[in-house]
C-alpha cells in the first residue's frame, strides 16, 4: 500500500494538465521525494545507453534484430518491470540515451531536470497506438525526441481508414520495427 500527501484535481480533457505538470514536479516537495527515492536505492548498476523493452504486451516481434542493431552502439536492454520504482527513476534520470518501446516505464522522464536527463529519446510506437505523451514530456525536460512507428499489419488497414472511429483496437499488440527506420532515427539523432 502507498500512503502520503497528495492532491486531487479534475481536468477535461486530461491532456489539459500537460503544460503545467512539469512546473508542478519542479516544486520543492515533489523534487525532494524523487531525489530521496533515487538516492535511497541500493547501488544497482544501470546502463547509460538503454534500450527499454517490454515482456508482457506491446513487445517487439523482431526484438532480437533490433537488439543486434543497438548493442554495437552501446545500448543495453532493460525491462522496467523487473526494476524497483527507485531503480526505474534512476535508470531514466541517469541515462544519456534511450531507445524505448512506448511504455509506462518512461514516466520518470517527467521528473528529470537539466542536470539529470537523457540527451535523447527514440520512442518505438506500434501503429495501433497513437500518442504523443512522451514526445511532449521530452520537450518539457529538454530532451530530443524521435518517434519510429511500427509496421502496419495487413489486417489493420481497413480499420485504420474508418476515420469516424478511433484506431485503438491494437494498442497492446506485439509489433515489428523496420531496422532501416530505426537506424535512420539513430543517425538523425546523432546529427541533432
Amino acid at each position: 500500500s502507498v500512503t502520503g500527501d497528495g492532491i486531487a484535481f479534475e481536468l477535461a480533457p486530461w491532456t489539459a494538465q500537460r503544460p503545467m505538470r512539469h512546473a508542478w514536479v519542479n516544486l520543492a516537495a515533489p523534487r525532494a521525494v524523487m531525489a530521496g527515492l533515487a538516492a535511497g536505492a541500493p547501488a544497482t548498476a544501470l546502463p547509460r545507453k538503454v534500450f527499454v523493452s517490454r515482456q508482457d504486451t506491446r513487445m517487439l516481434s523482431n526484438a532480437g534484430e533490433i537488439e543486434a542493431i543497438l548493442k554495437p552502439m552501446g545500448f543495453e536492454t532493460v525491462f522496467p518491470e523487473t526494476l524497483s520504482a527507485a531503480d526505474q527513476i534512476r535508470l531514466i534520470r541517469g541515462a544519456d540515451e534511450i531507445v524505448a518501446i512506448h511504455t509506462a516505464g518512461l514516466a520518470p522522464l517527467l521528473y528529470c531536470d537539466p542536470d539529470h536527463r537523457p540527451r535523447r529519446l527514440i520512442e518505438l510506437l506500434p501503429c495501433g497506438h497513437m500518442t504523443d505523451v512522451y514526445r511532449a514530456m521530452a520537450a518539457e525536460v529538454g530532451c530530443d525526441w524521435i518517434g519510429v512507428r511500427g509496421r502496419i499489419k495487413p489486417e489493420y488497414v481497413r480499420q485504420a481508414y474508418q476515420l469516424d472511429q478511433p484506431f485503438k483496437a491494437h494498442s497492446l499488440d506485439n509489433f515489428e520495427i523496420d531496422p532501416v527506420s530505426l537506424t535512420r532515427a539513430v543517425e538523425l539523432a546523432d546529427a541533432l
